[in-house]
């Protein structure tokens, strides 16, 4: 088949590739859908989204916004986060949620919230 995966009889329609990953994450509804504020933990993430491990039930459609820690890459200082916002566009009953949205990376160094700049604006 031309560009597409199939499992059995399912059609893998995802544009971009998934990893595996296993991350704390924190979320909150952009809305107001969610009363508090949730955390978890991701089972997979691309650029373009994300499925998180969360035993409750959300809302199909609802406005996201996530942050996922990743642990720390050589440095001490810093932390690095990964934000999504964007929509639930999948729930499995008591297992979790997908999101789709795309990807930001941000470095907090003491407390300061600093963008890392991607390819194209360097």
């Amino acid at each position: 088949m031309s560009g597409s995966r199939t499992m059995g009889t399912a059609i893998e329609r995802r544009r971009t590739v998934r990893y595996q990953l296993r991350a704390p994450v924190t979320f909150k509804s952009v809305e107001d859908q969610i009363a508090k504020p949730g955390a978890g933990f991701v089972q997979d993430i691309s650029t373009e989204g994300v499925f998180v491990l969360y035993p409750r039930l959300l809302s199909v459609g609802g406005l996201i916004e996530l942050e996922i820690l990743l642990s720390p890459l050589g440095r001490y200082d810093a932390e690095l986060v990964v934000s999504y916002i964007g929509l639930v566009v999948r729930v499995e009953d008591e297992r979790g949620f997908a999101v789709n949205a795309k990807a930001s990376l941000h470095r907090y160094i003491m407390g300061r919230r600093t963008p890392i700049p991607d390819e194209k604006s360097q």
